[in-house]
């Protein structure tokens, strides 16, 4: 199954159109949180700017699998 990660507000979306080709055991969850932490160690400023935004982890079929809050305020 290939599975993307977009990253989206109520007003943008920067889309992923590449995305990964995983197996049934690959645990998306932590792919999902380990690119946040890379996303926020190039971009530190990432964390101050990520207001409303979410990761949503899509299947190639359009389903939304799982979503992630960027929103610092909600990180905790």
């Amino acid at each position: 199954m290939r599975c993307f990660f977009h990253v989206v507000n109520a007003h943008e979306a920067i889309l992923d159109h590449v995305g990964l080709e995983t197996d049934d055991g690959t645990d998306l969850h932590a792919i999902a949180v380990r690119l946040t932490d890379v996303l926020r160690r190039e971009d530190p400023s990432l964390l101050s700017e990520a207001r409303g935004w979410q990761l949503k982890v899509v299947a190639s079929s359009g389903a939304v699998l799982f979503t992630l809050d960027l929103d610092p305020a909600r990180l905790s």
